[in-house]
């Protein structure tokens, strides 16, 4: 807050400056002015005399502020210039002229009417945000999960839950996280209303299961599988992403307004920024339900002041936080539902839970010993959601992909384990923030259950009395016939049934006698190897079905007709690799090393050549498709036969583990510092390079200009190859006559 005041007094201490010979100003310009302190200070708080401080002068400047489109301010704005001016009196120990503020009021409530009638006329460009509504905030997380864009999905559901600020998401660090029973928690270490940190509150954080688009426990858990960390301890690594996420939030708005306007969320005429994520969420907390929570425990939780007397004697306690905690969450309120746990393990301390984990956020596990409890939860969440998380039409494409190519997804073996100790029903774990309507709705769930079941029990009890009662009479006539001497249909359906039965039993007995037993030296496959779970499929495509190219019947592909390639701009290296070891499982596609640009769809001009058919022409998006599939392997395998170069001989087998497939990376990624592209890795960013960035930087032309070691290894692999290109070895004769890399050189 403070900077934003010292901010407007700067702002209002450059207009004096500037207009000294403006009506009603005595100082000639460039003068220090009746107000303006001659002996200056360290600080633009401590440039004026407050004491004779001209309420006139200040509303002569309000008068003249205007928006960037020049059109009017509203008068909450010009009252944050009054208040810069309070907090600067209040700063420097110098009081204000008793008239100031009860005249400025007056200015202020005039400037406000005089504002509304300038609404009313059109006459003003509204610059408050809008809120954005439940509706809305859901329909926007499941279109960032749709486009794949995790870091504004998480973003989003946090900033949301939190009720915070964008610029305090951006603070967040690892530190500041915790686990308090069935919640996480977060505490800023900085707020607008405490500066010093003394206002800040702990929150807490609940998962939703019953819609993971808006769970926060899952949004995270997707956004640290698949970004690369640079080592830093905040969330969001960077120093503008506050300004990213709002650039990207506007712009999918902007895209999806149409639908928006068209589902009730928002009009054609709303403004809406990041801004409004806080103000919906408070919005819903308050108002989305008669059963709200307490409009302290929403301003604590959203971090607003609401006087010093109240701030003095009203703190928040953990219930209302909790409680408000479930409803920005999204669980009903009006149900037992609302008591829902977050999706966590039977046991934690599984040797199966903690190598998922540990694997899958192997940086984090070991820089932050405090945050495994969160990791646990957030494996817990993958697990869960899993069916959800690797469906195209849930998660965008390329991070479908970089998602399914981490750890926990490509040891299939180990999720089936991990799938049937995973749970969202009480175990150990207790749901906490439950208000009493709650515990009263969970014991009519209970009654309810139990009815049902009785219900059902009553239905089958009359259901079997009926057919016994009729079983018995039909045996009692039987019998009466039987001893009269007559035979009916019924005993002899009987006597042939009791027969079929006993010849069936013979046979059974004669077969277990003579079954063939394994020979000498001959192993049972079990259900624990590695091949037992990781099952690739084969796939028929409709073009190829249609016009077959081989013998006149159809083939069958390793990846399935709509099968995409990860986007190598977007997806990481590390699960790339994996990618390329271990294939799609979720999608049941090999290894990426084994696909070839044959493989991936049929011949267009043996189609062409057979059939007569022009599949650009005829089948134009799988033909695109087929076209961006192979230019996208060519890229793939620049850099990982690069990658796999450095590894032994047999390293790579079809049974490998996931800590020898971590291993074999980390060997790979050594081997490319040290002996392919150590310039690459001079880079503060190259954490974040894509696999198209990698990619680049794997071709001779770039590593020529590298560093000098890098066109040393570069020159002695093309002499034992016996490779020559004049080109390359001009950059390399530069390269290593400067002894400067390309990216200085290009500077200079």
């Amino acid at each position: 807050m403070g900077a934003e005041h010292v901010r407007r007094l700067g702002r209002y201490f450059a207009w004096c400056k500037e207009e000294g010979e403006a009506e009603g100003m005595s100082w000639e310009p460039g003068y220090s002015g009746p107000f303006l302190d001659k002996m200056g200070g360290t600080g633009i708080e401590n440039r004026f005399d407050y004491s004779k401080m001209d309420y006139s002068v200040m509303q002569l400047f309000l008068a003249g502020v205007r928006n960037k489109d020049n059109s009017l301010p509203s008068d909450t704005h010009l009252r944050k210039f009054v208040d810069a001016v309070k907090y600067g009196s209040k700063e420097s120990h110098r009081p204000l002229p008793t008239d100031f503020v009860p005249q400025m009021k007056s200015f202020l409530d005039a400037y406000k009417k005089k504002y509304q009638v300038a609404k009313q006329n059109g006459e003003v460009s509204e610059q408050a945000s809008d809120p954005i509504s439940w509706g809305m905030f859901q329909y926007l997380c499941k279109m960032a999960m749709a486009e794949g864009d995790t870091v504004v999905w998480c973003w989003l559901v946090w900033q949301w839950q939190l009720m915070c600020r964008s610029v305090n998401i951006k603070t967040l660090v690892f530190d500041l996280f915790g686990v308090a029973e069935d919640a996480m928690t977060c505490q800023f270490a900085i707020v607008k209303t405490g500066q010093s940190g003394e206002k800040t509150n702990l929150k807490h954080v609940y998962a939703n299961p019953l819609q993971p688009e808006v769970c926060a426990f899952t949004a995270l858990a997707t956004y640290l599988s698949v970004v690369e960390r640079s080592g830093t301890a905040n969330l969001f690594e960077g120093k503008q992403q506050h300004k990213m996420f709002n650039d990207r939030l506007l712009a999918m708005i902007q895209d999806h307004r149409e639908d928006l306007v068209t589902y009730g969320h928002a009009s054609s005429g709303s403004k809406h920024s990041t801004h409004g994520i806080r103000k919906g969420a408070a919005t819903y907390a308050a108002g989305g339900s008669t059963a709200a929570p307490g409009i302290v425990a929403i301003c604590l939780r959203a971090d607003w002041s609401f006087g010093s007397t109240l701030s003095r004697y009203l703190f928040l306690e953990g219930a209302q936080d909790q409680y408000c905690g479930r409803m920005v969450a999204g669980l009903p309120v009006h149900s037992h539902e609302f008591a829902a746990l977050p999706p966590h393990f039977e046991d934690s301390s599984h040797a199966d839970v903690i190598s998922a984990t540990k694997e899958q956020f192997s940086q984090l596990w070991e820089a932050y010993p405090h945050f495994r409890g969160n990791l646990l939860l957030c494996t817990a969440s993958l697990v869960y959601h899993r069916s959800i998380l690797l469906a195209d039409r849930t998660m965008g494409s390329d991070a479908r992909a970089q998602l399914a190519g981490t750890p926990l997804f490509l040891d299939v073996e180990r999720l089936c384990r991990l799938a049937e100790i995973v749970t969202v029903e009480q175990t150990s774990l207790r749901a906490t923030g439950l208000p009493p309507h709650t515990k009263m709705l969970q014991q009519q769930n209970e009654t309810q259950q139990q009815l049902r079941g009785i219900a059902q029990q009553i239905k089958e009890f009359a259901q079997t009395a009926v057919t016994d009662i009729v079983r018995g009479v039909m045996e009692n006539v039987e019998l009466d016939a039987a001893g009269r001497g007559i035979i009916t249909a019924t005993a002899l359906e009987i006597a042939l049934s009791r027969h079929t039965k006993a010849m069936l039993d013979s046979v059974k007995e004669m077969v277990s006698h003579v079954a063939v037993t394994p020979a000498a030296g001959a192993s049972l496959p079990t259900g624990g190897s590695a091949s037992s779970c990781t099952t690739y499929k084969t796939f028929q495509h409709d073009v190829d079905r249609r016009h077959p190219t081989t013998n006149g019947s159809p083939r069958m592909f390793p990846c399935p007709e709509d099968f995409t390639m990860p986007c190598s701009s977007t997806i990481m290296l590390r699960p790339a690799f994996m990618l390329w070891l271990k294939g799609d499982v979720a999608m049941g596609v090999q290894p990426f090393r084994q696909l070839t640009t044959d493989s991936l769809g049929p011949n267009a001009s043996k189609i062409k050549a057979l059939h007569e058919v022009n599949i650009i022409v005829a089948y134009p998006e799988y033909a695109k498709r087929m076209k961006k599939n192979q230019e996208s392997l060519t890229i793939w395998r620049r850099i990982m036969l690069v990658l796999e170069s450095a590894l032994p001989p047999d390293t790579i087998t079809p049974n490998m583990s996931m800590v020898q497939v971590i291993e074999a990376y980390d060997m790979a990624l050594q081997h490319l510092k040290k002996s392919y592209m150590a310039f690459a890795f001079a880079s503060p960013r190259h954490k974040q390079f894509g696999l198209q960035t990698w990619s680049n930087y794997a071709k001779p032309s770039y590593i020529a200009r590298g560093t000098a070691s890098d066109c040393k290894n570069l020159a002695k692999r093309r002499q034992d190859s016996g490779k020559y290109t004049s080109t390359v070895e001009e950059e390399i004769t530069k390269t290593l006559a400067s002894g400067t890399p390309l990216a200085k050189r290009a500077k200079s």
